[in-house]
């Protein structure tokens, strides 16, 4: 996986870089498609890249009967996601996401990625160890640029330790692993240099417009096992 370069050693300004509408909006998002899955007591739910582990630490008191895992790569970032977890269903681990099945014996029932496959040095490596260590009827939320979208094409491009995503490589790794794509969209229209909350009207035509290909920023893939 390619690490953060600009922020590589700086958890606590990552984290505090990440505290904007966008990430607000992500967290809520999750969370309801979280609460669409009906997950059983005892549900193990990974993330991929789990950075600082604000995501994490927002969803586990949500669901206070799942358990999360958190993969990172960056030991500093894992060492700031252990100080900072307070609930008791929160674990983090350092690593790959192409590490995940050496690290990992649970049966998941949920994975999570967030602005990570773009990173990642295989796509294909990562979805076949994700794979190994998914349950049947597993779900995959995958959220990433959408290179549809101007703004986020060109930050991709020409931004240091960025490249686009090509949801292409993405479905046809997972299709080779027994994954199926359920649900594809277009979210996240205000940029995320926004970092109060938008006037109603803002957020109102955010939603309207954010399903549109080359308005919505982020691409959401969901796939099923």
């Amino acid at each position: 996986m390619s690490l953060n370069s600009v922020y590589d050693g700086m958890p606590a300004r990552y984290d505090e870089l990440r505290r904007c509408w966008l990430n607000r909006r992500r967290a809520a998002f999750i969370a309801d498609r979280l609460r669409s899955w009906n997950l059983a007591p005892g549900a193990a739910i990974l993330e991929i890249g789990s950075g600082t582990g604000q995501l994490l630490r927002e969803l586990a008191p949500l669901f206070p009967r799942a358990e999360f895992f958190g993969i990172e790569p960056q030991a500093e970032y894992v060492e700031y996601s252990i100080e900072r977890a307070t609930a008791p269903n929160l674990h983090f681990a350092c690593g790959k996401g192409e590490a995940a099945a050496t690290l990992y014996e649970e049966r998941f029932s949920g994975v999570l990625s967030n602005d990570v496959l773009h990173h990642v040095d295989s796509v294909p490596a990562t979805v076949d160890s994700i794979s190994k260590v998914a349950a049947p009827a597993c779900r995959w939320l995958a959220i990433e640029p959408n290179a549809f979208n101007p703004y986020a094409f060109l930050g991709q491009s020409l931004k240091s330790g960025e490249r686009n995503f090509r949801p292409g490589e993405y479905l046809r790794a997972a299709r080779a692993n027994g994954w199926s794509l359920e649900t594809r969209r277009y979210i996240f229209a205000v940029p995320p240099f926004v970092r109060d909350t938008p006037p109603q009207w803002v957020r109102n035509l955010e939603l309207a417009v954010e399903r549109v290909a080359f308005v919505g920023g982020g691409v959401c893939l969901e796939i099923i096992r």
